[in-house]
């Protein structure tokens, strides 16, 4: 599942996950996310 593009300001930072909607009674099961370098100008 692809969610779009995060553009990241050079440095550590802080990346949250959350749900904004709970539509039964749990969200998806999040195990591993990917970040891949996008290519440059």
């Amino acid at each position: 599942m692809q969610l779009g593009t995060l553009h990241l300001e050079q440095g550590r930072g802080e990346l949250t996950l959350r749900a904004l909607e709970i539509p039964g009674s749990q969200v998806m099961d999040f195990r591993l996310m990917m970040l891949t370098r996008a290519p440059g100008p």
